[in-house]
């Protein structure tokens, strides 16, 4: 039957969605919604809103996270997580509608930050080091030309890598509307890694054939014969 020909992508979605149901559960349970994600409004409204375009970082606003404000705490208990969640896309929702110019400024650093890094003075996880901000900055955003020519390289010597292409491309589309983290972009480094490793092998490549050319072959001895 014709069906049968898109059992594979049935089955991905099936597999996707029970690897969800647990969660979905929870949220039922516990927040009133049966939905996979119960914080989409919340992270709308900390990446879109004037605080955060004032400090031109593209980055969460602390003093709207409800983990990090007393105020916004005690506002999320009295609503309820759901229907704090609601109000809180309603407002993120009515700042991008009335200011169009500063959401696409927001977008606009989202997608740098996406792809070159942002700076940070986070260093909780190596504790005695005060600037790593370089340091990020470098590993944020030294792979991406070897990304670039590998991802051109594999195209036109016609590797299939469109697949892998549509993924690394369309994976940040939602972070570009809320806001970024570095630990957000870690689901597509290792596909990223894939053309940064082709792009070095054909650069040593041909560095070795300039470096070390391949001696001449040896000539055979000719003998004449009488």
């Amino acid at each position: 039957m014709e069906i049968w020909r898109y059992w594979k992508p049935g089955l991905a979605a099936v597999v996707c969605f029970l690897a969800m149901l647990p969660w979905m559960i929870r949220n039922a349970l516990l927040v009133g919604e049966f939905t996979p994600r119960s914080s989409g409004g919340i992270q709308l409204r900390m990446g879109n809103n004037d605080i955060a375009w004032r400090t031109g970082s593209g980055l969460y606003t602390l003093a709207l996270c409800a983990s990090d404000s007393p105020v916004e705490a005690k506002r999320m208990r009295e609503l309820g997580e759901a229907a704090y969640d609601r109000e809180c896309g309603r407002e993120g929702i009515e700042f991008i509608r009335h200011n169009p110019g500063k959401f696409l400024d927001l977008t606009g650093l989202r997608i740098r930050n996406w792809w070159i890094g942002y700076d940070s003075v986070y260093t909780a996880h190596v504790h005695g080091i005060s600037n790593l901000m370089l340091w990020k900055r470098l590993t944020g955003s030294l792979w991406l030309p070897f990304f670039l020519v590998g991802a051109v390289l594999t195209a036109r010597r016609g590797y299939p890598v469109y697949p892998l292409l549509a993924v690394i491309l369309l994976f940040p589309l939602p972070y570009y509307v809320i806001f970024i983290s570095v630990r957000y972009r870690f689901p597509t480094e290792t596909l990223i890694l894939l053309f940064v490793a082709y792009c070095l092998t054909v650069i040593w490549a041909k560095v070795r054939k300039t470096a070390f050319p391949a001696p001449p072959p040896p000539q055979r001895d000719s003998f004449v014969t009488i």
